[in-house]
Parts: structure tokens; sequence; C-alpha cells
């Protein structure tokens, strides 16, 4: 496709497709007025582009079920809706699900399994996985689960621009999970890509293998609202100037056990990059 992709008005199902755009365009997004967007079914897909399920001022409730969509490819830089607060904003993701409708009625309810971003050495731009409410009050997204295979993802911020950052997968503001099992690698690439970020509350998040973090100042897990209980069952490790492995800052975590953590020297990363 030259130009956009699916919009999808409500109450629709896409699945066991092939769907290809330009990497900067949507590949699926929500086009529609309707207040009650009903039921959203996404599966066996296979796509170039965003996917974006970002609902406005009109929309007040969805429930969206996705299993086994993978993202090969996308660039979610560019688009305008961005959140803000700590001093930084975000990119939004190759897989967005975000809830821009103000109204404390409106809410997004979301099962997400299967889902794949990216390729290695060959990640998407922006941030990975993007799940949002509309701020700390108003329209919100509740998560029942995310179970997620490898995400692989690359802001491609520039050096000392310290007021912009991505996530590999982000739960942003307004954003309630009740369970997230990321079930394949995590890894960033660039300058300020957190590869693990909560701004909302998560009940229960379970890392099964490793979360890794390239770029200057990236953080493995950082948290700025409420995780429950977070379980690291492999190592987490960060590479480049001022990278963290696990940052604690406004927020509470109930029980949060790590496998490892490791901070490696700048003279390893050579061969990591072996064509670099």
């Amino acid at each position: 496709m030259n130009g956009g992709g699916i919009g999808l008005e409500g109450d629709n199902e896409i699945r066991n497709l092939a769907i290809q755009t330009s990497h900067k365009e949507k590949a699926i997004f929500i086009d529609s007025d309707l207040e009650d967007l009903k039921d959203i079914t996404l599966k066996d897909l296979t796509v170039t582009g965003v996917v974006q399920i970002l609902t406005r001022g009109n929309n007040k409730f969805l429930n969206i079920s996705i299993e086994n969509l993978d993202i090969v490819a996308a660039d979610a830089r560019g688009f305008a809706e961005r959140p803000m607060k700590y001093g930084v904003i975000v990119y939004q993701g190759a897989f967005t699900i975000y809830n821009f409708n103000p109204s404390k009625d409106s809410k997004i309810l979301a099962n997400i399994k299967g889902l794949k971003i990216g390729r290695e050495f060959a990640p998407v731009l922006g941030s990975g996985v993007f799940i949002s409410g509309f701020a700390d009050e108003g329209g919100a997204v509740i998560i029942n689960e995310l179970e997620t295979k490898d995400v692989y993802s690359n802001g491609m911020i520039p050096t000392g621009q310290p007021n912009l950052i991505t996530g590999a997968i982000f739960i942003v503001y307004g954003a309630y999970a009740k369970k997230i099992v990321s079930n394949g690698l995590v890894k960033t690439y660039g300058n300020n890509d957190m590869v693990l970020d909560v701004w909302g509350h998560v009940d229960d998040w379970t890392t099964n293998e490793k979360v890794i973090s390239y770029g200057s100042s990236g953080i493995g897990f950082v948290n700025f609202g409420t995780v429950d209980k977070f379980v690291a069952n492999s190592p987490i490790e960060t590479y480049g100037k001022g990278a963290r492995g696990f940052n604690q800052y406004d927020g509470t975590i109930g029980d949060a056990s790590f496998d490892s953590i490791k901070l490696l020297e700048m003279d390893l990363l050579e061969s990591n990059f072996p064509n670099q």
C-alpha cells in the first residue's frame, strides 16, 4: 500500500493476513466517530507499518483482542500525540494502544498474546509496545494480559537530547496492566531508550528472557508508577555510558526479584555488533 492501511470503524475482525505499507504509515488504525467501538480482533497478522489503536473524544468504549501479531518493521516517531511527564516526552510505538479521550468514563479493555516487534539488528523505530491512557486522570486502558515474544526497538534519539525517550515495552500513565509476561528477548539499541518502563500500574510483570539495552542512558527496567510484583527470570544487561539496570524513581514497587543485573563496559560493545 502506498499510504495508509486498514482503518477500522468498530466491531471488526482482521485475521490471517500480511499487511504491508510504508514503515512510517499506519497499517491498522481506528477511523471512527462511534462512541462504542465494541469488539475489535486482530489475529495471525504479519505487518509492515504501525499498528495504532488510538481513540479520540467521540470513542468511549473498546474491547480489543490481539493474538499472534508480528510487526516486522515500523517507524512511529512521526505522530503528534506524545505523552509528557517528569520532564520528558515519549514517542509512540510500532504497536500503540492510546486512549486519547479525556473523559473518565472512557475505557479500552485489552487482551494481547503473541506480540512480536522488530528483528535483531533491524529494530522498529520509536517505541516498541506503547500503551497509554489520556493522563493520570481521564480515559484509561485496562490490560487483562499482555504476552510478548521478541521485541526490538531503537528511538534514534540524538545524543544530548535529554527530554525525549522511548521504551521497548512502555506502560504509560492511565494504563493498568493486570498481568504482563515477556516470553521473548526485549532489546533496545539507542540513546535514552528504556527497555521496560512503567508510568502506570502493573500488578504482575514476569520476564523469561534477557532484557538488554545498548544505548547511552538506557535503563533495563525503570519505574515511575506502581508495580506490585516484578520478576526477572533472566539477566538484565545494559551497555553504554550512563546506562543502568534498574531505576526506581517516584513510584512504588511492592516486590521485585532479579536473576542478575550486569553493567558492561563500552569496549565490549564491538563484540555484540561485529559488522559495525
